[in-house]
């Protein structure tokens, strides 16, 4: 049943693979695997608070286990429980140091302005992957704000546009990756091509909130101001975290725009209405 789950939500069917999930979870009421599928179904729809509430409840099944406490750091860290989610992080590196565990406290640290402990983290996370591009952007994002590190920056960089542009022949109508090769287009100062890549894109057909936040990122690199206002707050509007855009260093002069500040109050204003 948890199998089939997976397999309904792939063929976008959210109502009978939430059926199968919640009969997997029926059978075997403590299968944290169960819990796991389930908890990323529910993020991905936006439920975070009965995703959290699952994989706690996983984490009492299976204290120690990596995986639970990886995808609780990462809810943990989208609500701004910040602490929380580093204690989990670390519980789940202590038990089992993987790639992901040390990317994820590396974008924790990252996002509260600790690079230099970021720095240490992704270092960590491209020895032990040292082929995926998100790895090396990543490396490159915190070398470039840490201030003793900024030289590596470049070749960071140029190591994760070559693995993503490989990645995009193999995938080539993958959002995902076309947002993020223009992003590291114009982050190897290429912004001609940056911007070629996502007009092509056509941001009022994009609803996924990462990819139109990287959209309007890469706009902003490029110094396109409107278009990375609008990218911006489409993704907000989709149910990209807040704090991520008001926290992200390479927004700083975004975010003290007027428009920006503008705009920032209604969406405040909105989902808080009284």
């Amino acid at each position: 049943w948890r199998g089939l789950g997976v397999a309904l939500e792939r063929q976008k069917d959210p109502v009978q693979a939430e059926a199968a999930y919640r009969k997997s979870l029926a059978l075997e009421p403590s299968s944290w695997q169960s819990m796991i599928s389930y908890a990323t179904f529910l993020h991905a729809a936006g439920k975070d608070a009965d995703a959290t509430a699952l994989l706690e409840k996983a984490r009492q099944v299976s204290p120690d286990n990596a995986r639970v406490n990886r995808n609780l750091g990462v809810l943990y860290h989208s609500a701004g429980r910040d602490d929380e989610a580093a204690a989990a992080f670390q519980r789940s590196l202590e038990t089992a140091p993987t790639q992901a565990g040390y990317s994820n406290l590396g974008t924790l640290l990252f996002y509260v302005g600790r690079y230099r402990d970021a720095v240490n983290a992704f270092e960590k996370a491209s020895a032990l992957d040292a082929n995926t591009y998100v790895v090396w952007e990543n490396l490159g994002d915190a070398y470039r704000w840490n201030p003793g590190t900024r030289n590596k920056a470049p070749e960071a960089y140029r190591r994760a546009l070559q693995m993503v542009t490989e990645e995009i022949q193999r995938n080539p109508a993958d959002r995902k990756l076309q947002a993020s090769h223009a992003v590291l287009l114009a982050r190897n100062g290429d912004c001609a091509g940056a911007i070629g890549a996502l007009n092509a894109m056509h941001m009022t057909s994009v609803s996924d909130p990462s990819v139109l936040f990287r959209m309007g990122l890469a706009y902003e690199l490029c110094s396109n101001r409107q278009a990375a206002l609008d990218g911006v707050f489409a993704a907000m509007k989709a149910g990209h975290p807040v704090k991520e855009v008001q926290n992200d260093p390479e927004l700083t002069s975004l975010r003290k725009d007027p428009e920006y500040q503008r705009r920032f109050i209604a969406v405040q204003e909105k989902a808080s209405p009284m």
